[in-house]
């Protein structure tokens, strides 16, 4: 739709996005654990996937 309007400004909107991927995508391998973790809870957001159990809600109690 943008790039309709301005071939340039398709091409800058293009190039923001792919950044900002990258970004995502770089912080999610090599930030620290924190960090990590909330860009691939980002990523899940993104394609609309659910969170998996956490830990403690996977494993059974002890009886």
């Amino acid at each position: 739709m943008v790039a309709a309007i301005n071939p340039l400004l398709g091409y800058v909107v293009l190039v923001i996005e792919l950044v900002l991927v990258v970004a995502i995508v770089v912080t999610a391998m090599y930030g620290s654990d924190q960090i990590s973790e909330r860009a691939f809870r980002l990523i899940r957001l993104l394609f609309n996937r659910r969170e998996p159990p956490t830990r403690r809600a996977s494993i059974r109690p002890p009886r």
